[in-house]
């Protein structure tokens, strides 16, 4: 990708929390960043830098972010009123809880609505079968047992509740298991709780390294660490937040993204590795690219043309686990698997899926020798 997009996209990011814009600007493809800014679930945010600008696009680039503001700024408004029902049914039943990620990190933004969401994280304590029906009252369908979440959809908001933070194939789980010890009660009468400055603050930290450690991890976070430490809570002590990143390892991944958002937002001044980085996540989107899980899963270059061969039988075959998601009804008789498979492939030859489907399969045939170099580099300058 030319730098030249990352660099627009950044300096409106900036124009709209900073009124200031650091990095080079040109003439850049348009289309290319209205997709770009959709990747990264920040159409609303660059839109408010835009409008700040001297020289602005055409006319339907303006009609277009100015349409996904509006789409966005909606949907803010539909989370708001969804999550007030859901609390309120927290609150009745008499279960502790935590709103995660995004429903704290809005109020560092200037304006929370460009903060987007694409869903709403809550940890609780209490009976998951009364959660269950009581979400199912409300008229939230169950999506997936995740392990660590319990998922609920009532279209288009998704609720993500969180049994515990990390499951254990992360080395620092068992840091976050004591996550209530570090909770305080957010009003008096209230099951609502507040994470410590601190203890939010290496959460956020954490929560990003896993998501670089397996599909990458877009913008938005990135920003959102900016933000934290550009204007931190009176209360966040930083020497307690570094030596706990420190004890479970991540001190230097925390201060590589530092740099890297002076580098975005102040300074403007890019080392070469500093471009790569800016590169690797604005190429990985908001939900991350299976191309980086299987790089980071074969680590070796060498071994990358053999892992890439299983991946694209298993996209082709799935597990029966992966197909009851898909087909859940079909395959309550376990015996049905190849029909099922026989249904996906169809779906992806006949139907409005082929696009999609052929695209993946081309995502699973990148992963070689050189790709895998590249994500091995990556990780190693993030200290991963």
């Amino acid at each position: 990708m030319q730098l030249s997009i990352p660099y627009l996209i950044l300096n409106n990011v900036n124009r709209a929390l900073f009124d200031r814009a650091v990095l080079p600007e040109e003439d850049v493809d348009w289309v290319f960043v209205c997709r770009m800014c959709k990747f990264q679930s920040i159409s609303s945010l660059f839109w408010s830098g835009l409008q700040k600008c001297q020289k602005l696009p055409e006319s339907r680039f303006i009609e277009h972010f100015h349409k996904k503001d509006t789409q966005e700024r909606y949907q803010y408004g539909h989370q708001q009123r969804e999550k007030a029902r859901v609390l309120e049914m927290l609150e009745q039943e008499k279960m502790p809880y935590i709103l995660l990620k995004g429903s704290r990190m809005r109020q560092y933004y200037p304006d929370p609505m460009t903060r987007t969401s694409c869903d709403i994280d809550i940890l609780f304590q209490g009976d998951e079968k009364v959660l269950h029906e009581r979400m199912l009252s409300l008229g939230y369908e169950f999506v997936v047992d995740a392990g660590t979440t319990i998922n609920y959809l009532c279209k288009p908001v998704e609720f993500e509740m969180h049994r515990y933070l990390f499951d254990d194939r992360l080395d620092y789980h068992g840091f976050f298991d004591k996550v209530w010890d570090y909770s305080v009660p957010a009003r008096e009468g209230s099951c609502e709780r507040f994470l410590t400055e601190e203890f939010f603050y290496v959460y956020m930290i954490a929560h990003m390294a896993k998501h670089f450690t397996r599909y990458g991890s877009g913008v938005r976070p990135v920003i959102d660490l900016y933000l934290y430490n550009h204007c931190p809570p009176e209360n966040f002590d930083r020497k307690k937040a570094e030596q706990m990143l420190k004890n479970i390892g991540l001190l230097g991944f925390e201060q590589r993204l530092k740099a890297l958002t002076r580098a975005w937002f102040e300074t403007g001044k890019l080392t070469e590795m500093d471009e790569k980085l800016t590169d690797y996540i604005m190429e990985a989107g908001i939900y991350g690219d299976s191309r980086i899980m299987s790089a980071n899963t074969v680590k070796d270059p060498e071994k990358a043309n053999e892992i890439r061969r299983k991946n694209i039988i298993s996209y082709v075959f799935p597990s029966l686990t992966v197909m009851r998601r898909l087909y859940p009804k079909m395959l309550k008789c376990p015996a049905l698997l190849p029909v099922a498979w026989g249904c996906r492939w169809c779906k992806g030859a006949f139907t409005d899926s082929r696009e999609k489907a052929t695209s993946n399969l081309r995502m699973h045939a990148d992963v070689g020798e050189r790709f895998v170099s590249h994500v091995s580099e990556m990780m190693e300058e993030l200290h991963l």
